[in-house]
């Protein structure tokens, strides 16, 4: 694989700057080009060094409302790119917007970011150009009126305020842009979020307000004016605004920021910016530091990612879903567990579907037609081999160009501009039903305190339609072992804590069946995690997710097997009542220790 890798990136390194666009490839058999991949075509990928250079950050995106044309705002170290992806294939890179910066040095921080400094949350880790050159490894922009409107943590940097109609008329790219305005009412900021509805910005992590969003009112785009802000909860890492129409009829019409503050979600009525209110502050269980999170389009659900989490508790990455519908009192209705080891970073809602960007593990598109059951169903893995709690990989992605191509930031190799390859006909649905149950412990040592078990998964098309493209995906927490004993028809790839299964069709009324032996060496927080997805729409998709509790070593002993290389069934298959009754004993037994123990 890695070498496999290297071919592909020594190719597309080697091909001049002026051809702007490198690799492209459909996804087939699990593969597009040299990344792994489900259901996402690789239309384009762009290096840095085609790009300005640096390391990348976050990306933004803007259709021109005459001509219809699409552009990546793509932020770097060093500045903002612009590249014309109206033909996705043949991307152009039309040039750059430099960081305005007053310090080549390292980007002032907020006073009030102690618990991040200590964390060291985010992308601390990112690689910087090492010479000395201007910028900050955060950038960030939003767009209003045809004009982007950039921030940094770059010491001094404030809000730049470029025309994006300067676009269409590059004669000659790449070509280096000057900003058209710039507002110097905080120096550094961390984030902006803008309500186009309003027309209002929030520069949030900034030096004002505590590091709370910083209201700049940019309906005259060129000409941005201070419009107060809020710091009664300090530091906001990231935000939502949105004129609410969601449950909460209380708050109909009402403008309202959903804050990710670290280590809360808190809301905001923001409807009078000379006097806004806290709505509520919401905790949640494991929290860590509070990231970023997107509403559902009914603004019913918040799906928000933790960025410390799966690294303080090494877990696979968590979304919590939040039901969001009494806006005073939010409560987490799930929390969802990706099937990859990884550091959550952003997600963006479009229609029913989630579109995450988790650093190491790419792109990952989630099911959320049932918004309290996410079911993964499509990726691009933009860093292969490289499944990990470290910050790198994939910023940021944006997902709303209305040609359906998706663009998505990788810190430190460029952009990638590809295709998901979504259901679209709701007339023609399958009806697949999902079970997975537990057999027997098994193949149990007492040593490491392994917890193990045979799972029989079984997949059944309910009709009435033929369901073509079916995957299965099974995984485990971060150190485990899924093994295939037996299956039908279906072609299978076991990688160590993953299992990932595809068929070709499965034909109404059929059902395939799976059997597993699922071995983990840790404490198991969410278990083995089963899903599967068909090409086609599944108005039942929530439930084609299932987790499976494995058994503690200390009940699983009287059913455990012999050792590797043994022989003979387990005691289960053998004697069950006497099975059932070691069970019962040894439990007991093991109860009346640990009470006895100091």
């Amino acid at each position: 694989m890695k070498a496999l890798i290297a071919t592909f990136l020594a190719l597309a390194l080697s091909i001049p700057a002026s051809a702007q666009a490198f690799l492209s490839a459909e996804c087939e058999d699990g593969m597009a080009g040299p990344y792994p991949c489900s259901r996402v075509d690789l239309l384009a990928f762009m290096p840095a060094s085609s790009l300005g250079g640096g390391t990348f950050n976050d990306v933004w995106g803007w259709t021109d409302p005459e001509t219809g044309r699409e552009y990546a705002i793509v932020g770097r170290f060093g500045g903002t790119s612009f590249v014309d992806i109206t033909d996705p294939s043949d991307p152009v890179f039309l040039g750059q917007l430099p960081t305005r910066s007053v310090s080549s040095g390292a980007a002032s921080r907020s006073p009030d970011k102690s618990r991040s400094q200590l964390l060291c949350h985010d992308d601390c880790e990112a690689p910087t150009p090492g010479d000395g050159s201007a910028g900050s490894a955060w950038r960030d922009a939003k767009v209003y009126a045809d004009h982007a409107f950039i921030v940094s943590e770059e010491a001094g940097h404030g809000m730049q305020v470029f025309d994006l109609r300067r676009l269409r008329d590059v004669s000659d790219p790449p070509v280096t842009f000057d900003e058209d305005a710039h507002y110097s009412g905080f120096g550094n900021a961390h984030n902006i979020e803008l309500n186009v509805a309003t027309g209002m910005a929030y520069a949030v992590g900034s030096q004002t307000f505590n590091g709370g969003p910083h209201f700049i009112d940019v309906t005259d785009p060129q000409n941005p004016s201070p419009s107060g802000g809020y710091g009664g909860d300090g530091y906001t890492h990231d935000a939502q605004c949105v004129i609410y129409s969601g449950p909460d009829e209380d708050f109909h019409g009402h403008e309202v920021c959903f804050n990710s503050n670290e280590n809360s979600l808190t809301l905001l009525d923001v409807s009078d910016h000379s006097s806004p209110t806290m709505i509520s502050r919401t905790v949640y269980p494991n929290v860590a530091y509070t990231h970023q999170g997107w509403l559902s389009e009914d603004q019913r659900w918040f799906y928000l990612n933790d960025e410390m989490d799966a690294r303080s508790h090494n877990t696979r990455t968590r979304t919590v879903v939040w039901d969001v519908s009494d806006l005073r009192n939010p409560v987490v209705a799930d929390q969802y567990y990706s099937p990859d080891i990884a550091i959550a970073h952003n997600n963006y809602v479009r229609g029913g579907f989630l579109y995450q960007s988790n650093y190491t593990s790419g792109l990952r598109i989630l099911d959320i037609s049932r918004p309290d059951r996410p079911v993964e169903y499509a990726y691009l893995d933009s860093q292969p081999g490289t499944h990990a709690h470290q910050f790198r990989g994939t910023w940021s992605n944006f997902p709303w160009f209305e040609s359906g191509t998706v663009v998505f930031t990788d810190i430190e190799d460029g952009l990638f501009i590809v295709k998901p390859l979504l259901p679209l006909d709701e007339i023609v649905e399958a009806n697949l039903q999902l079970t997975a149950n537990l057999q027997a412990p098994m193949a149990i040592r007492m040593g490491n305190w392994t917890r193990g078990a045979r799972v029989r998964v079984q997949i059944e098309n309910a009709g009435p339609f033929p369901a073509g493209g079916v995957e299965l995906l099974a995984s485990l927490p971060v150190r485990g072992e899924i093994r295939l004993l037996e299956s039908a028809d279906a072609d299978c790839i076991d990688g160590g804590r993953k299992l990932r299964c595809r068929l070709d069709s499965l034909q109404a009324g059929a059902a395939v069946v799976l059997d597993l032996d699922v071995r983990s060496e840790d404490a198991v927080d969410e278990g083995l995690i089963v899903s599967v997805t068909s090409e086609l729409n599944d108005p039942d998709m929530g439930d084609n997710r299932v987790h499976v509790s494995l058994p503690r070593p200390d009940l699983a002993l009287p059913f455990a097997q012999l050792e590797e290389g043994g022989s003979g069934c387990s005691l289960a298959q053998r004697d069950p009542l006497l099975a059932a009754l070691l069970l019962i004993a040894f439990s007991g037994l093991f109860r009346a220790r640990r009470r006895r123990s100091p």
